[in-house]
């Protein structure tokens, strides 16, 4: 080959090369310019234009006060909205001491199978109670919800008269449960003020499980699961659960922390996810200031847990009242939680070794404001999953006094960067500081937080 011809052939090439780069490049442009305008049409606009399917309401979850809504009442599908019934019959029954979580149930034919979603277990496959509460709560799987139906009622279709039966006794009375899935049935129907009921009544009934409505993902049966509640994952909102079949649209149930108050909204009918999560967004942000208009109080609590009577106050030495009494004495060090991101005990006193347990009946909850409450952090973290898992410890360690407190993670910047506080919300001061000596005993760390309002 000639040198000319080499040169020709060089030349052809890096031509080549440079159109194919250019198309490439142009093709990716259009995509983005492609996903972008998606993304605004799909967020822009009517939240739903199926006037059959709209429904939407949002309350406060301390009163009930209905803040806005829009046919409340209409009957619509739930879709896997069904499945927070289900969790709640599920929630009972572990809380009757008839199921534990690490108890296992077998998977029968029929539960596996349910179409998707679902997590695709085997038949005579053995599950613990747990994951099939978080199978149901992270991903919506169909099989799981079955799985739990027969355990506690035989059969789905018996458990679907449970279900309705309980909704009755909720107050919620024009839904109707046939299934524990929310699978597609003429005869399934609600409301979106039952099911803002529903979620109040999960909340104010089983506070010591708060933490499996936030989950974005879970391991169950061994596989790693994820979520797919956007506003959960964008941390928007502080729980909640989606639904969707062809006949309703995009459901949500969901309840966030907003100016000191906790609200719940059910939003049904959504043309897509997007705009169904912004109606919801929407609903939410204006939630409190209509609120504030009606001059209803600041609570991040639900009425029952709210209404607790307080405890007597105790004299030294008389059990728990001498661990508050010796807390309230000792000298509190702290560890600047934007120094350490490691679980450290912050609190030295003089109490006894053997001090391990704060009694449930020594938390009265009759803080439920946060302008009046005080906190326990336990501990600043680079990362919110670790916050979360720093949250999830200390509940398990004194489950019946945290688990009714109002966990959240707090973004702050600090001179090493942006860290979340971990803390845990509702006391007053003798608890926060009573609880934060059993925690560092435990080797946690822990900072009582005065309020903040």
């Amino acid at each position: 080959m000639t040198l000319r011809r080499l040169l020709i052939c060089l030349v052809v090439l890096l031509f080549t090369a440079s159109t194919i780069a250019e198309a490439a490049a142009a093709q990716r442009r259009s995509a983005t310019r492609t996903r972008t305008q998606h993304s605004q049409t799909t967020t822009t606009g009517p939240y739903c234009t199926i006037s059959s399917r709209c429904a939407y309401i949002v309350m406060d979850a301390a009163s009930g006060t209905v803040l806005n809504s829009s046919d409340m009442d209409k009957r619509v599908y739930p879709a896997s909205l069904t499945k927070l019934m289900t969790v709640y019959l599920l929630l009972e029954a572990i809380e009757s001491g008839r199921f534990g979580m690490t108890d296992r149930v077998s998977v029968s034919s029929f539960a596996a199978s349910m179409p998707a979603l679902k997590i695709g277990f085997s038949v005579g496959q053995s599950i613990t109670i747990e994951d099939l509460l978080e199978a149901v709560l992270v991903k919506s799987a169909n099989d799981a919800a079955v799985v739990i139906a027969e355990a506690l009622a035989g059969s789905e279709s018996a458990f679907g008269r449970q279900m309705t039966n309980k909704a009755r006794q909720l107050g919620m009375h024009r839904t109707t449960f046939r299934n524990a899935s929310g699978l597609p049935d003429d005869d399934q129907v609600t409301t979106a003020r039952d099911m803002a009921t529903l979620a109040k009544s999960v909340i104010a009934d089983f506070p010591r499980y708060r933490r499996y409505f936030a989950l974005t993902s879970a391991t169950v049966a061994g596989r790693r699961i994820e979520g797919h509640n956007h506003m959960l994952k964008r941390g928007e909102i502080d729980g909640g659960k989606t639904g969707y079949i062809n006949r309703s649209g995009y459901n949500l149930v969901a309840w966030a922390e907003r100016d000191g108050r906790l609200l719940i909204g059910a939003v049904f009918g959504g043309r897509t996810y997007a705009t169904r999560d912004a109606k919801m967004l929407q609903l939410l942000r204006g939630g409190s200031s209509v609120a504030n208009r009606q001059d209803l109080p600041q609570s991040t609590q639900v009425a029952t847990v709210a209404a607790a009577p307080p405890v007597p106050p105790r004299k030294p030495g008389d059990g728990i009242g001498s661990i508050i009494e010796d807390a309230q004495m000792g000298t509190l060090t702290a560890i600047p939680a934007a120094a350490s991101t490691t679980a450290a005990p912050v609190i030295s006193t003089s109490l006894p070794p053997n001090v391990t347990e704060v009694p449930p009946q020594a938390v009265a909850y009759n803080a439920p404001t946060f302008s009046t409450s005080w906190a326990v952090q336990v501990g600043a973290y680079r990362d919110a999953s670790q916050a979360q898992q720093a949250l999830d410890k200390a509940t398990r360690e004194l489950p019946s006094i945290l688990g009714a407190t109002y966990p959240r993670t707090i973004p702050t910047s600090t001179n090493v960067g942006q860290l979340h506080r971990a803390q845990l919300i509702g006391l007053d001061e003798r608890q926060a500081k009573a609880v934060c000596v059993v925690l560092s005993r435990k080797g946690m760390q822990c900072l009582p937080m005065p309020p903040t309002g």
